[in-house]
């Protein structure tokens, strides 16, 4: 991705790879953003630029001046990010499966499946992955809720 310093001064976005070569990049785990969100990158002493979702609820906890106009670049090095989502699926034969075979069908790889709630009637499942892009995420969401057996199904933020 590329970031500018959006606070200090008001200079054209600059490739964190010509700008900080020095500098370590993270993503947070608060919001675990993925490419294709809109990001912000914030300074922080000991991690370097931590990137950001710009809905993220930890952006208040942190002065302006660490602040960088981010945005996603052409060939990112990091190609699948984690991403987490939760599901609420009706207790009938076939509906985990259903589930599970979207993610089969666009090779999407589950890193962790638990169970957050179960009632007689319905299942919530909280469901870790590893996914290329918002876009796609978008597109597979909007898939499993064209199931029937499909409550409710939304993105949700990692908090380890």
């Amino acid at each position: 991705f590329q970031a500018e310093d959006g606070i200090r001064d008001r200079s054209p976005s600059r490739g964190l790879g010509d700008v900080y070569k020095r500098q370590a990049v993270n993503y947070a785990t608060c919001c675990s953003p993925i490419k294709g969100d809109s990001i912000i990158s914030i300074m922080s002493y000991g991690r370097g630029l931590v990137v950001h979702n710009t809905i993220c609820d930890s952006l208040g906890y942190y002065h302006k001046d660490n602040f960088y106009k981010s945005e996603w670049g052409e060939g990112e090095s990091q190609s699948e990010f984690n991403s987490r989502i939760e599901i609420v699926i009706k207790n009938q034969p076939g509906a985990l499966f259903s589930i599970t075979s979207i993610f089969d069908k666009h090779e999407i790889n589950i890193e962790n499946i638990r169970i957050a709630n179960r009632t007689k009637k319905v299942y919530t499942f909280i469901i870790d992955i590893s996914i290329e892009s918002s876009d796609k995420l978008k597109f597979v969401l909007a898939e499993m809720k064209t199931l029937s057996q499909v409550d409710k199904v939304k993105r949700q933020s990692i908090n380890y």
